[in-house]
């Protein structure tokens, strides 16, 4: 998850197909994150946190403009918790 997910950005065209890079043709993209997850009451501290060594949240901001340069039509943010298989 920290290779893949931490602070990436993907980008999509209108047709919602994946692209290597930001372009003229690009009108989503998914910003991530990977954050600590937590329950209810507990602190988000790792060490503190017993959650944290089996579970994770990846939290994704999609964003759409009608063109990689224009002003952002929306914003949706997402937290998926993503369970960790041990490797």
């Amino acid at each position: 998850l920290d290779t893949n997910f931490s602070a990436a950005v993907f980008y999509y065209d209108d047709q919602g197909i994946r692209k290597d890079s930001q372009s003229d043709k690009t009108r989503y993209w998914a910003e991530t994150s990977l954050v600590n997850a937590s329950y209810p009451g507990s602190s988000n501290v790792p060490t503190a946190n017993p959650v944290a060594n089996s579970l994770a949240t990846v939290r994704v901001n999609l964003i759409t403009a009608s063109s990689a340069n224009a002003v952002v039509k929306s914003t949706n943010f997402y937290n998926i918790k993503v369970p960790n298989s041990g490797n």
